[in-house]
């Protein structure tokens, strides 16, 4: 589980190297669902977190300036810690 503060998002990903669930990964803390942030899988190669995600609606990355994003949209995230610095690669 990531938790987003400053939109009070929490985005459940699942730990399995498959298919990707149409549903959102991300919800509020009402529970509604945050499709904006797509639809999530991840799993580890070495000491590596890999995030991969599909199913985005219509938005930006990052803010409501940034990447745009749609339908077609897959992100890949790598996030590996490097003694006290966390390095993340957002492709």
């Amino acid at each position: 589980m990531i938790s987003y503060e400053l939109f009070d998002l929490r985005r459940e990903i699942p730990f399995i190297k498959s298919s990707i669930a149409d549903f959102p990964s991300t919800k509020n803390l009402e529970g509604t669902e945050f499709a904006q942030m797509g639809s999530s899988v991840a799993w580890y190669e070495g000491d590596r977190l890999i995030i991969e995600s599909t199913n985005h609606i219509h938005g930006y990355i990052r803010t409501s300036r940034g990447i745009p994003q749609g339908s077609n949209t897959h992100a890949r995230e790598e996030l590996e810690v490097d003694g006290d610095i966390l390095h993340i690669t957002h492709t």
